[in-house]
């Protein structure tokens, strides 16, 4: 007997019928034909199919909102990780206008890390210095812009090894949205200069892999 064979999948909660439909290559789930799952949902069903496997996997980011002591955490390191950086005189990385440099951005920034690290089940720890090596753990960069469209930014000094993980929406409200490889995003049909100054591989979001993908690969 299958997995998908279980009780549990054999019955539609939204319509009550049949017509289950599972594609390995999509999202790992199933959704009935009267009517697609939406990505939480999707998500949400791809955990079933995990823990009916017999996978031990984190417990679900289930709120686009910051708790209270995530957000306390994230203005905390985010005051501290300005008022460094300001102190070291650091300079702006990928020719960023230094006077777009705020503690409100910082916040942001940190905050965005914050709820990505919550999806995956890690902790989020801040670092004295610029997180190179992965914003949470190795291998993993955060990248975050507030426009619920917009792209993820990958440049040419980023490593190809390296994950990126797109994230939206404005503190205390993230979503995250999708990831893909260094590599994989590094095409001449993706660069763009979106910001005046900045040119970059400007990844789609229709581009990135689900994060419902990611567990076959973290």
């Amino acid at each position: 007997m299958s997995l998908f064979d279980s009780e549990e999948f054999e019955v539609c909660q939204k319509c009550g019928g049949g017509g289950w439909v599972y594609d390995p290559k999509v999202d790992a789930t199933r959704a009935c034909s009267c009517q697609p799952l939406s990505a939480k949902d999707t998500l949400a069903a791809a955990r079933g199919v995990l823990e009916l496997a017999g996978a031990t996997i984190p417990p679900p980011f289930n709120s686009d909102a910051l708790g209270e002591d995530d957000q306390r955490q994230a203005e905390k390191a985010g005051r501290e990780r300005y008022q460094r950086r300001r102190a070291e005189g650091s300079q702006q990385r990928y020719n960023r206008v230094a006077s777009h440099h705020t503690v409100e951005k910082e916040i942001e920034a940190i905050g965005a890390e914050i709820a990505f690290a919550r999806l995956i089940g890690r902790e989020w720890v801040d670092s004295p210095t610029p997180d190179y090596d992965g914003d949470v753990g190795s291998g993993m960069q955060v990248r975050h812009t507030a426009h619920k469209n917009g792209h993820l930014l990958i440049h040419p000094g980023d490593r190809d090894d390296h994950f990126f993980f797109l994230v939206t929406g404005n503190y205390p409200v993230f979503s995250v949205v999708g990831w893909l490889r260094g590599a994989d995003g590094k095409s001449a049909s993706f660069w763009k200069e979106l910001i005046p100054g900045r040119p970059a591989f400007c990844v789609p979001q229709r581009m990135l892999r689900k994060m419902s993908e990611w567990a076959s690969v973290g």
